[in-house]
C-alpha cells in the first residue's frame, strides 16, 4: 500500500491554521498522514499543533527552532519533492514535480488570507484597503485555467519529471492591484498602509522559462480580465451570502 503524506508548514499562521488544517482533513482519505512542520511559533500556532496532534491518529507534529523567515514553507517543499522523487526511483513511479506560484480565482474563500481575496472582499464591503509598507513590493499572479493548463502539460509530457515552475512571470506592485481592484469594483474604497512585515519579500516573479521550452507553455489570462471574473464570484457569492 502507498503512503500517502501531506506537509503543512507552519509559522506563526494561528489566524488561519485552523481553517488550513481542517480544510485538509475534510478532504483527506483514510490512510492518509498529515505532518505539521512548525518552525518556533509565537502566536498560538505551536499549541493548536499540539491539539491537532493530540486528537488525530494520523497527524504528527514536528517541532524546529526557527532560523530564518518561511523556513518552514521551505523546508515542506523541498520534503514534499524528496518524497515524489524518491518514490519514483523506487517505485518507478510516473511522477512530475510542479512548483506553483501564486494563483487566484473563482471559489478562493474570502477568508483565505492571500492578497486578491482580501483586497476583492474588502473592495466589494466598501472597506478601507489595506497595503502593508509603500506598496511598491511587487507580485506576480496566474490565473487558475492558465496555471490548469500548464498541469495538464506537464501531465502529459512524456519522461517529464520536472521541477518545473508554473506561474505568470507578469509583475505589478500591490500598490497597482489594489488600485486596479478598486477601479474593476467600482468600489469607493480608499487605500490605508500598515507596518510591512519584516519577513515580506519585495518581489515575486517565478521563471517559468523551462515551462515554456519543455512544455510550450505560457500564460495567457491577464490581469484585468482575471480579476473581472474574480471579482464576480465574489459579487454573486456576498449577494447569495446574504439573501
Amino acid at each position: 500500500m502507498i503512503k500517502t503524506s501531506v506537509i503543512i508548514p507552519v509559522y506563526n499562521t494561528a489566524e488561519y491554521l485552523e481553517e488550513c488544517v481542517d480544510s485538509v482533513i475534510a478532504q483527506t482519505q483514510e490512510g492518509v498522514e498529515i505532518i505539521l512542520v512548525d518552525d518556533g511559533s509565537t502566536d498560538g500556532s505551536l499549541e493548536m499543533c499540539e491539539k491537532y496532534a493530540a486528537s488525530y491518529d494520523n497527524i504528527t507534529l514536528i517541532r524546529q527552532e526557527h532560523e530564518f523567515q518561511g523556513t518552514a514553507r521551505n523546508r515542506g517543499l523541498r520534503a514534499s519533492e524528496a518524497l515524489f522523487f524518491d518514490h519514483g526511483r523506487q517505485y518507478g513511479t510516473d511522477i512530475c514535480v510542479v512548483r506553483i506560484f501564486n494563483t487566484y480565482g473563482p471559489n478562493m474563500s474570502p477568508n483565505d488570507g492571500r492578497v486578491i481575496p482580501n483586497f476583492v472582499t474588502q473592495a466589494l464591503s466598501g472597506d478601507d484597503i489595506t497595503v502593508y509598507g509603500n506598496g511598491t513590493q511587487t507580485r506576480s499572479f496566474c490565473y487558475i485555467t492558465d496555471l490548469l493548463a500548464g498541469l495538464e502539460a506537464a501531465m502529459a509530457k512524456k519522461d517529464f519529471r520536472g521541477p518545473v515552475n508554473l506561474g505568470n512571470p507578469s509583475e505589478m506592485t500591490v500598490k497597482h492591484l489594489a488600485e486596479l481592484v478598486i477601479q474593476l469594483t467600482g468600489s469607493s474604497s480608499k487605500i490605508v498602509y500598515r507596518n510591512l512585515p519584516a519577513d515580506d519579500p519585495s518581489r515575486r516573479r517565478p521563471d517559468i522559462s523551462l515551462a515554456e521550452r519543455e512544455l510550450g507553455w505560457t500564460p495567457v489570462v491577464g490581469a484585468g480580465d482575471g480579476l473581472g471574473m474574480t471579482i464576480d464570484y465574489y459579487r454573486k457569492k456576498i449577494q447569495n451570502d446574504q439573501q
